[in-house]
């Protein structure tokens, strides 16, 4: 017979267990997840004493700091995944709600909304000319993020997508407007 294991114990195995496996942005929410939340709040609880009442706890302290529903839903994934790795969800799944995530796309800046965020960015050249790609671009942060003089041809007036979210973006092209080119 196994001793009973502690949160933590089992949260830091099933991390070295899956991260192999893992893309890097995964591993990095699953790490904040668990350092930042799971851990100090489950830590010290054995396995078997996370019930449904734990969890609806976690979930209500971690509304009450503000957290959207998306990343409470994502820290309640890397729970769920922990507890099936022991076999302990099924007696839980049907007692945890994850949260109603917002199902609305997001809506265009005004040119109005578009002058202010461009006017605030002013002082701080990079963060200015990020916006700027970002917002006659439509490329993801990351890929702004990453992006190196030798992705840009000036002459063709286009830049290559280096690596993205997913292959199909990856290396695609994008014409720039005269914004985005100056």
């Amino acid at each position: 017979d196994a001793l009973p294991i502690c949160f933590d114990q089992s949260a830091t195995s099933w991390l070295a267990e899956v991260k192999p496996h893992l893309a890097e942005r995964t591993k990095h929410i699953y790490g904040v997840a668990l350092e930042c939340h799971l851990t100090p709040e489950l830590g010290s609880l054995l396995l078997c004493d996370i019930s449904a009442e734990v969890i609806g706890r976690y979930q209500a302290k971690r509304k009450a700091e503000e957290a959207s529903a998306r990343t409470l839903n994502k820290e309640l994934q890397v729970l769920r995944q922990i507890l099936k790795r022991y076999k302990l969800w099924a007696n839980l799944q049907g007692d945890v709600k994850f949260e109603r995530e917002s199902e609305g796309i997001g809506k265009a800046l005004s040119r109005e909304d578009e002058t202010k965020l461009l006017a605030a960015c002013e002082s701080n050249q990079l963060l200015h000319t990020a916006v700027v790609l970002a917002l006659n671009t439509a490329l993801r942060k990351n890929e702004i993020r990453t992006l190196q003089w030798s992705q840009i041809d000036f002459i063709r007036k286009e830049l290559t997508v280096g690596k993205s979210k997913t292959a199909g973006s990856s290396g695609r092209l994008i014409p720039f407007n005269s914004l985005a080119l100056n």
